[in-house]
């Protein structure tokens, strides 16, 4: 019993750690917070953003996955688009 609690654990943590980084970014590209800002208000939120990706991406979790939960749970609402990493890609 015990061999299959840890791996379960371990899931349930790995899975937890995922949706703080898509929660951090959320809160970060929220719309009603973005329209507050100033002119370059948002430059800072735009470096918080790529840090929190960035760890993301360390803790091996994937970069485009994370974004598009982030932007999922900051209820923007538009027709799903692909995330590529080289122009005209789809």
């Amino acid at each position: 019993m015990k061999r299959l609690l840890v791996p379960v654990l371990l899931l349930l943590a790995l899975s937890v750690i995922a949706r703080n980084y898509a929660t951090n970014i959320a809160a970060l590209i929220d719309p009603a917070k973005l329209a507050t800002l100033g002119k370059r208000g948002a430059n800072s939120r735009v470096q918080k953003c790529a840090y929190w990706l960035a760890e993301a991406e360390k803790a091996g979790e994937k970069p485009d996955k994370v974004a598009s939960d982030a932007v999922a749970r900051a209820g923007y609402i538009f027709p799903r688009a692909s995330v590529s990493s080289a122009p005209g890609e789809y």
